[in-house]
Formats: structure tokens, C-alpha cells, sequence
């Protein structure tokens, strides 16, 4: 059950896809308030203990989230924890690569490294190691920029790497504002 436990923190749940054959419900959630000073008795241990969560519907305390109250009913979680869940439920689209372009952007939008520097960077990376097999590949990756298909935005490749594999939201749409935002969900919806 450990080891169980320990690979489930560790892996990451797939995205759904597919239609669900069952609809959908709502499910309450309530998001404890952290205590951190107030004494209370641990029903396990029977130790006294500080610290802790507290139920927002019932008062009732726990040490550990997420939980269901045993009082109450109500399933209570963190906000990390149900962000996290949440980005594997909706991915990112993928970005689309395009060569780099001398009118085009110059600059990475999350690092703010420019597109030239990298270029240099890899060329030398390149010379460096013109005898191995990968040196065409890393020059091949740094002439190209991935561009979020929502909001057009370009971003290098290790950015782009982060963005999909931690970040999970692309910093160019959330940068948009919201009526900016509908509608390059709906551009994109509709081609």
C-alpha cells in the first residue's frame, strides 16, 4: 500500500479524452483553513498536536488534507492540490513550430532571450561538436521557434518544454486579457 501511494504522488494521471457515458456532477469541495497555533487531541495517536485544517462547514480539525469530514460529508482539499488536477484534465495545446524569420519576433516571450543569441549559442555548440551525430539536430531546434497557436506568442524551445511539462499554462494567453482570451478560444475553435 506504501509503494502504492508512493508511485501515485509520483506519476501524473493521463488527460481524459473521449465523451463520458455518465453526466457529469457536481461534487462540494471545501477548502480548509490552514490552523497553525490551536491545540487539538490527534484521534490516531491520541497525542496533543498543533496545527492542522480545519473544516469550513463543521469546525472539525484534521491534520492531513485532502479528506473527507467525517462530520460534515464535505471532501476537502488544498488549492494546490485541485490545480493540479485540474491541469491534467484540460492540456495545453500543443505549440506549432515554424522556422525563425528575420520580421518575426526576436525575442523568446518567457525568457526574454533573444532568438539571435540562441542561434549563436548552437552554432558554436555545433562547431564544438562537429564530429558527433547531434550537432545538426541542436542546430536544426535552435532555428526554429514554437508559437502558442491561441495567442500567437513565440517562445524557445526550453521554454516551451517547461511550458508543457510543469507550467502547464501558457503565459502569452493568461498575459491576455479576458475578452481577448474568449476570443482566441473561439478563433481556434472554429479552424
Amino acid at each position: 500500500e506504501h509503494l502504492r501511494e508512493l508511485l501515485a504522488a509520483q506519476a501524473e494521471p493521463p488527460p481524459t479524452v473521449g465523451s463520458f457515458e455518465q453526466k457529469p456532477s457536481l461534487i462540494h469541495m471545501g477548502f480548509p483553513e490552514h490552523s497553525e497555533h490551536t491545540p487539538s487531541i490527534e484521534v490516531v495517536s491520541r497525542t496533543v498536536k498543533r496545527g492542522g485544517y480545519i473544516c469550513p462547514r463543521c469546525r472539525f480539525k484534521y491534520m492531513e488534507l485532502p479528506a473527507d469530514c467525517i462530520v460534515c460529508g464535505l471532501s476537502l482539499v488544498s488549492s494546490p492540490q485541485l490545480a493540479r488536477t485540474y491541469h491534467h484534465l484540460f492540456p495545453i495545446t500543443p505549440f506549432t513550430d515554424r522556422p525563425l524569420d528575420a520580421d518575426a519576433a526576436t525575442h523568446c516571450y518567457g525568457c526574454n532571450v533573444s532568438f539571435a543569441e540562441l542561434v549563436q549559442t548552437a552554432q558554436s555548440q555545433a562547431q564544438d561538436m562537429s564530429m558527433l551525430a547531434g550537432a545538426p539536430s541542436m542546430l536544426a531546434s535552435a532555428s526554429t521557434v514554437s508559437e502558442c497557436p491561441k495567442c500567437r506568442r513565440p517562445f524557445c524551445s526550453a521554454c516551451e518544454v517547461y511550458i508543457h511539462e510543469s507550467l502547464r499554462n501558457c503565459p502569452g494567453c493568461e498575459a491576455l486579457p479576458s475578452a481577448a482570451k474568449r476570443k482566441a478560444t473561439f478563433v481556434t475553435s472554429r479552424s
